[in-house]
């Protein structure tokens, strides 16, 4: 959790306006829903996560709130849409402020945009981090549509150049 971009943040963040940071994970329940990815004939489909995934899902969450804890950061996992949750949330708790991963899947992306508009109406300030590669798009020495078509240029100008985000403190 060290290298977690939304929680330095927000423990920063908490830590300047003497307000607790809490940490939401949403357990959405269609990952489990059979034909979640596809439908076979004669079949229900597969789920998005199956046993052995879940299970690993769970015993990562434990661990993630034994380490949590020793920040002072308590964990709420809610087995509800992001959406939904963070409705919940809205009508129990005052939040100051959001910080959260942005998401690359499509998918996610509509739930993160619903999040956002139920935050907006609320008028909670969000702070989106990006986490799921090495170099932030914004650090690139490319526009996004000028990238180089094989890896290797790209891999040259990125080892010369080396765009990567200063480590957390």
């Amino acid at each position: 959790i060290d290298d977690h971009a939304p929680l330095t943040h927000a423990l920063a963040d908490g830590a300047a306006s003497g307000t607790r940071v809490l940490a939401i994970y949403c357990l959405e329940p269609s990952w489990f829903e059979p034909g979640r990815l596809c439908r076979l004939p004669g079949r229900n489909g597969l789920s998005k996560i199956g046993s052995f995934r879940a299970r690993f899902l769970l015993d990562a969450l434990a661990d993630l709130r034994g380490r949590l804890a020793k920040l002072g950061v308590p964990l709420l996992v809610l087995r509800l849409p992001a959406d939904a949750a963070f409705t919940k949330l809205l009508n129990r708790l005052t939040l100051r402020g959001v910080h959260y991963h942005q998401v690359p899947i499509h998918e996610e992306q509509a739930q993160e945009h619903a999040v956002l508009r139920r935050l907006q109406a609320a008028q909670v300030p969000s702070t989106a981090h990006w986490g799921h590669t090495l170099v932030d798009f914004a650090r690139l020495p490319y526009a996004q549509d000028k990238l180089p078509k094989q890896f290797t240029p790209f891999r040259h100008t990125i080892e010369k150049l080396r765009p990567y985000a200063e480590p957390l403190p």
